[in-house]
């Protein structure tokens, strides 16, 4: 199965990866439980809320902008 690349699950996870973090280690930096990233990174999250978003860019270092999805 292809993987949407524009996706927040696709998105998160590679900028995690590229990051050198694993899903607790995000966790404990985003104030985040490790069950919400792993739901986010598998696609099993819908309407992720706008704070979770603010706390995971600003613990991977990265703008908002780079989570959001094209046209998303």
């Amino acid at each position: 199965m292809e993987q949407d690349t524009n996706s927040l699950a696709f998105r998160l996870r590679s900028l995690r990866d590229k990051a050198g973090l694993t899903q607790r280690a995000l966790s404990d930096s985003a104030g985040i439980t490790e069950m919400a990233i792993s739901r986010i990174e598998n696609g099993h999250a819908t309407n992720v809320e706008l704070r979770t978003l603010v706390a995971l860019a600003k613990a991977l270092g990265v703008s908002i902008i780079d989570l959001i999805p094209e046209g998303g």
